[in-house]
């Protein structure tokens, strides 16, 4: 089942380093407890459709990442 633009947004948001339940709050518009938009957050990221979305939506921050601590260390040269 296709995701709908506010899980996409959702996923857009955790992967782009808000909390889950602070990015539930913001796409959702919630006024719920800290508890109920805890549990809703953590059910949503977890449907596998939407936690791979998010991994997705991380894996070129996490590939930059190693590739500028691979240059730190050492590991890797600059090609021009």
């Amino acid at each position: 089942m296709p995701l709908t633009a506010k899980q996409k947004l959702f996923a857009a948001k955790v992967a782009g380093g808000h909390s889950q339940s602070q990015a539930y709050r913001e796409v959702y518009s919630s006024s719920g407890t800290s508890g109920t938009v805890r549990t809703e957050a953590h059910r949503l990221a977890k449907r596998p459709e939407i936690a791979a979305m998010i991994e997705r939506l991380r894996e070129p921050e996490q590939l930059k990442a190693l590739r500028i601590r691979g240059r730190e260390a050492g590991l890797f040269q600059r090609t021009r």
